[in-house]
């Protein structure tokens, strides 16, 4: 069981490495990484796109057996990444600025990576 809980890790790694690299090739200036706000979760990318502050939340899937990555966001989820998102701002102290919540959704099949960047997800 730790054997799985450590690949899976690690492809979490890799696709947030992924993504880290997607952004920035796109003029993405990276701010934060996995922010984590007590028990509630983590974001696991802050970074600005020209005027607006983007939570962006990485899905990885090795197998399109349930579906393409984004749909493992479920409400609960959601709601998750939007209180995470406040607890960032008032903890950094940010007032008065556009923000956004995207997904970088990534299928990892048989050694063939394929990234989608969805805007405004939530």
């Amino acid at each position: 069981m730790k054997k799985q809980s450590n690949e899976r890790q690690e492809r979490g790694r890799q696709g947030e490495a992924m993504a880290l690299q997607f952004l920035q090739s796109r003029g993405y200036t990276i701010c934060d990484r996995n922010f984590r706000f007590g028990r509630l979760g983590e974001l696991d990318i802050i970074a600005e796109d020209g005027e607006f502050l983007v939570f962006v939340e990485v899905k990885l899937r090795r197998s399109a057996s349930y579906g393409p990555p984004e749909l493992a966001i479920t409400p609960a989820k959601k709601h998750k990444l939007r209180q995470l998102g406040k607890a960032y701002l008032y903890l950094k102290g940010i007032r008065e600025r556009d923000c956004r919540f995207d997904i970088i959704a990534i299928d990892y099949i048989a050694d063939d990576w394929k990234i989608r960047h969805i805007r405004n997800a939530l």
